[in-house]
């Protein structure tokens, strides 16, 4: 078991599929970019756990029990890195591995804020998968030889940060890289029993998807601005009940 890790997972661009791929069996196709978030872990003895996110403004301690994550100081901009960190020792747990307490400082590249706000890379999915991963490797499991594994505790941890909504294109792009997806049944990932739903047999489809290598992307932002992916999710959902 090693002492300490340090891994990374890039963020995405979705080109097409835009909202509609919220809807089960409607396809989009997405790619990762080269640019990343980093997890750097290492062993706490008696489950204490550690989050660090300079550029989040986050440096909170807390405990590990019962499935969940007592923190001294909540902090919402923690809610990622700790939701990921739970589910995966919750999961290792029930999967009598002996669990270990956790110190991780999350750091991205700079293209993921761009005057103070979200550029829409999908940190929030890139340092979950990061941080599920280092958890993982941290733990003896090889996050590279376990993609399936990965893949779910991230799409499931992910899931319950958001409050249930997204489709986890997101996630799968930070996992798999550029890929056409189509999503899991929304039920897949709010199983209670996290064991039960990580080894379910889960139904998305994810066909490996390559850009040519001269292909060149520029992305725009507004600045000073952000977008909240669960509150503009919840507006097309209340639009389209009207």
């Amino acid at each position: 078991m090693q002492k300490e890790v340090i891994v990374s997972a890039p963020g995405k661009i979705l080109w097409t599929g835009g909202y509609s791929i919220l809807e089960k069996g409607n396809v989009g196709l997405v790619s990762s970019v080269d640019k990343r978030v980093y997890a750097r872990a290492s062993i706490l003895p008696d489950h204490n756990i550690e989050i660090n996110s300079p550029q989040l403004g986050v440096n909170v301690k807390g405990k590990f029990e019962n499935g969940k994550i007592a923190l001294t100081q909540e902090n919402p901009n923690a809610k990622f890195v700790k939701t990921a960190i739970e589910t995966t020792l919750t999961y290792l747990k029930a999967k009598k591995k002996r669990i270990k307490g956790i110190s991780i400082h999350t750091y991205s590249d700079p293209a993921f804020g761009t005057d103070g706000a979200k550029s829409g890379l999908g940190s929030s999915a890139a340092v979950t998968v990061s941080t599920i991963a280092a958890v993982l490797k941290l733990h003896g499991i090889s996050p590279k030889k376990n993609l399936d594994l990965l893949h779910k505790l991230a799409q499931y941890s992910h899931s319950t940060a958001q409050g249930k909504v997204g489709s986890g294109f997101d996630i799968a792009a930070s996992v798999y890289g550029g890929h056409e997806y189509s999503r899991y049944s929304p039920h897949l990932a709010q199983e209670p029993d996290v064991a039960k739903a990580i080894d379910a047999q889960w139904d998305h489809s994810i066909k490996p998807l390559a850009l040519p290598r001269s292909f060149v992307t520029v992305v725009a932002n507004i600045p000073g601005t952000s977008a909240s992916t669960t509150e503009m999710v919840a507006k097309v959902r209340t639009f389209k009940e009207a």
